[in-house]
């Protein structure tokens, strides 16, 4: 569960600096910005432990709400929502399972 856990941190840290850490190349006339995103989604069986865990490991983050649902703040602006399931995925089950 561990290493889950910590292989989505590190994706979804990738995510967002990959996306919104790169500015338009100078010198190509009429180049597009490097496009962004709004937010991501996560599915959990404890949204607020999750988010726990996230600013703990990612202490520029912080908690809060989104449209009334628990959500995670990056520092630009990019939100990380929570969608609550009352049973683990069965690929996390099968993983943990195989322990």
């Amino acid at each position: 569960m561990r290493s889950i856990v910590a292989h989505l941190v590190a994706v979804s840290v990738a995510s967002v600096v990959m996306v919104s850490g790169r500015a338009p190349q100078p010198g190509r006339p009429g180049a597009l910005p490097t496009p962004g995103f709004h937010h991501l989604h996560l599915n959990s069986v404890n949204p607020e432990a999750a988010i726990a865990f996230y600013t703990t490991q990612c202490p520029s983050t912080t908690a809060g709400t989104f449209a009334g649902q628990p959500a995670l703040r990056s520092p630009n602006d990019m939100w990380v929502l929570f969608t609550k399931l009352a049973v683990a995925s069965l690929r996390e089950r099968a993983s943990l399972s195989s322990r």
